[in-house]
């Protein structure tokens, strides 16, 4: 590799603390939604909140308020169309009842906003969780 290739590849990204005042957005699929249902928390199902890719996984993916929105969290999504987004308050994830914890974790030189919610299944009571992780979140972006 040549010294002129190298400088065009960007340094990963740093990993920061995410403070607990800080948005954190999560893509929803409106497969997800039980249209069905009027309330607007109550027609998120469980399994809403599921860690993507199943079923090995534990921790959810988000995007940090800090280097992105709502709105580019919906278009990253393979359909943007077919997704809304919701918000958690990274404090209120970290605290009782819901107790998970909450990094934040760059992809290397593509998504500085990535973070994670961790050990959403491997809590013993995880479809409690599901439903902590539902009470605990606001609609940002609805979907039709």
């Amino acid at each position: 590799m040549n010294a002129n290739s190298s400088q065009n590849i960007p340094a990963p990204f740093p990993v920061e603390v995410i403070d607990d005042d800080q948005k954190l957005f999560y893509r929803i699929h409106r497969n997800n939604i039980d249209h069905d249902i009027v309330d607007r928390k109550e027609k998120i199902r469980p399994v809403a909140f599921d860690p993507k890719p199943s079923p090995h996984s534990v921790q959810m993916s988000v995007n940090w308020e800090k280097y992105s929105s709502a709105e580019a969290t919906r278009l990253s999504a393979p359909k943007p169309e077919l997704n809304g987004v919701l918000s958690f308050i990274s404090g209120k994830i970290r605290i009782s009842p819901v107790n998970l914890n909450v990094t934040h974790s760059p992809t290397q030189r593509t998504n500085r906003s990535h973070s994670h919610i961790h050990d959403v299944l491997s809590k013993k009571n995880d479809p409690e969780i599901r439903l902590l992780l539902r009470d605990s979140c606001e609609w940002e972006i609805d979907v039709n």
